[in-house]
């Protein structure tokens, strides 16, 4: 006897495996633990999961559609936010910098600062990280505000300074903002050790 649709379609075991920051693995980590409660719905499998920590609009064979996207995206991030990370000001390695710094996070995610000087004073800023929205966000804005500073004004700014400037970051995003300027104060460091050298 040939079995129902739904019963064929059950999905009996789900396993992920991501290169993606702590967002990725999260999802991916919820997906497994409530496969049990997907359900076959219009041929398709659909399920919100874990949109109050992730933002993440899963289903099975079908990714939510670009409005779904911006609706959520809306949900989660400022208008600030959201211009910062999908046009990202200031990216990109810097050729022979006058100060750099590097740091891999806890997170998974990677951020890189650039500082070209003239004397004591930032001329430009430039910042790279594999990070998704937050972090990009983070990067560009600090980038953008560090242009013109002396170093002792941007060792300075805080990570709260950064979070206000881009009128707030979800709670679960704050490290990109801490991130962002750890390696701005590494770059900085950086800097002084070469000085004394």
């Amino acid at each position: 006897m040939q079995r129902g649709i739904a019963e064929q379609e059950r999905i009996k075991e789900i396993t992920f495996m991501t290169d993606g920051c702590g967002p990725s693995v999260a999802c991916g980590s919820m997906l497994v633990r409530l496969q049990s409660v997907f359900k076959h719905e219009n041929g398709r499998f659909v399920r919100l999961i874990a949109q109050e920590h992730t933002g993440a609009f899963i289903e099975g064979d079908h990714m939510s559609d670009r409005t779904k996207t911006v609706e959520q995206r809306q949900a989660l991030y400022s208008a600030k936010v959201i211009v910062e990370s999908s046009n990202p000001s200031n990216r990109g390695r810097m050729p022979d910098p006058d100060a750099c710094g590097i740091i891999h996070g806890c997170c998974g995610d990677t951020m890189e600062i650039h500082l070209r000087l003239n004397g004591d004073r930032i001329e430009e800023a430039t910042f790279m990280t594999d990070g998704h929205e937050s972090a990009v966000a983070c990067g560009s804005m600090l980038t953008k505000m560090l242009r013109g500073m002396s170093l002792e004004e941007a060792g300075r700014i805080t990570p709260e300074d950064l979070i206000a400037a881009l009128d707030g970051l979800p709670k679960a995003k704050v490290h990109c903002a801490n991130l962002t300027l750890n390696t701005l104060r590494e770059a900085m460091a950086n800097r002084r050790a070469e000085e004394k050298a």
